[in-house]
């Protein structure tokens, strides 16, 4: 499990840093493209999306290695997608 929420942070700290290396260059193109307000852009969509979709296949292959390692990525990738939109929801509930 371990492994897979140290994978999932990896991939996301690599998107962010994309990002962040110049964000004019990358606003509204792939994977930073907006969503519905108050969800988070396409970026943390597919960084939830690859471990559950690992946990998913592991799940049908019955394999417990991919279990764990998408298992471990949710772990990282849900609570990281939870606090995008709480903080999305607040900087929208004050803005006049």
């Amino acid at each position: 499990m371990v492994a897979g929420a140290v994978t999932t942070g990896i991939i996301d700290g690599v998107i962010e840093a994309i990002w962040e290396s110049n964000p004019d260059k990358w606003t509204n193109k792939f994977p930073f493209v907006k969503t519905v307000d108050p969800l988070p852009p396409a970026d943390d969509w597919i960084v939830l999306a690859i471990p559950l979709l690992t946990y998913g296949i592991g799940k049908w292959r019955k394999s417990e290695t991919a279990k764990d390692f998408g298992l471990g990525g949710l772990l990282y990738a849900g609570p990281m997608f939870i606090h995008h939109i709480i903080v999305r929801a607040a900087r929208m509930a004050k803005k006049p």
